[in-house]
């Protein structure tokens, strides 16, 4: 994963608070907030913060259609896509789905090659809804 610290400046330096921070990802709004209220200093900040400011960099930047992998309630991961053509085929060529055979050796995995649509990847996505795991596709018209 690459960390783009000033994007992280500007993460903390933005109205996000620490309380929707903690409610996406693994960092406490305390920490969060000592961050904004320059109590802990930046340049000295974890890499595992890093990254999980990263996934909230991701999920609320401006995108057409957003991948998004949710783990335990919190943002496991999140893709950014300017058109169809590009999920399909990270769909295609990313496996987020062979752990479920682990668990449930009889259960197909996904499909992504006949999909025609955003509304098509989330109808196969919601079949592999967990209550601990799950991934939706958002679009700029369901996000904002």
């Amino acid at each position: 994963m690459i960390i783009d610290t000033l994007k992280v400046y500007q993460l903390i330096a933005s109205n996000m608070t620490g309380y929707r921070v903690n409610q996406l990802v693994n960092v406490s709004k305390t920490s969060y907030n000592d961050y904004k209220s320059y109590k802990k200093s930046i340049d000295n900040m974890t890499l595992k913060t890093a990254e999980e400011l990263t996934k909230v960099i991701a999920y609320v930047a401006s995108s057409p259609i957003k991948l998004i992998a949710w783990e335990e309630g919190k943002l496991q991961s999140v893709e950014n896509f300017n058109t169809f053509n590009e999920l399909k085929s990270h769909l295609l060529m990313t496996d987020y789905f062979s752990w479920i055979n682990d668990n449930e050796p009889n259960k197909p995995l996904p499909e992504f090659s006949n999909v025609e649509s955003v509304e098509d990847v989330q109808s196969i996505l919601d079949d592999y809804n967990y209550s601990w795991w799950s991934m939706e596709v958002v679009t700029d018209e369901k996000f904002n």
